[in-house]
Order: structure tokens, then sequence, then C-alpha cells
């Protein structure tokens, strides 16, 4: 994945892919970085504050988890894990 965001810098599923795989691997710190790299790519993809949430929730930041995940349901009411 990191090679995929090295080859296309503003691709925001590979920002957010590398997000995730990055929590999944216990480095939420570096998690939240490429999840915000993803939102500022495309903001109004609920998905990505979704995920931004998890990856606040795995460092005990529960007030920045609100917020993302907030976001996310504003942004799509019906999306299956904002809610």
């Amino acid at each position: 994945l990191q090679g995929a965001v090295r080859a296309n810098a503003s691709d925001s599923q590979a920002w957010a892919a590398l997000g995730v795989a990055l929590c999944q691997l216990k480095r939420p710190e570096d998690g939240v970085r490429a999840l915000e790299k993803a939102i500022a790519l495309a903001p109004g993809q609920a998905s990505f504050h979704y995920n931004l949430g998890r990856a606040h929730e795995l460092l005990g930041k529960a007030p920045e988890a609100l917020h993302a995940y907030r976001r996310a349901s504003e942004l799509d009411p019906k999306h299956q894990q904002s809610s």
C-alpha cells in the first residue's frame, strides 16, 4: 500500500486503505495521519471519517473519535458503520 501511495499521492482510496492497514498493524498514530490525508483529498467520504474515528478510539482519544463518527453520520446517515 505504501507503494501505491508513493505512486499516486493523490489517491484518497490508497491513503485510506493504508490508514486502516496501519491501524491493524497496531500503528494507529500512523493510521490517523494516513486517514487525515485521505480526508483532505476526499472530505465527503463517510467511510474515511468512520475509520478515522476507529483509529482515534484505538489511541484512547474518545472526543476525537466521537467527532469523526458524527461527521461520518452527517455525510451519510445510512452509512452502515457510522450508526
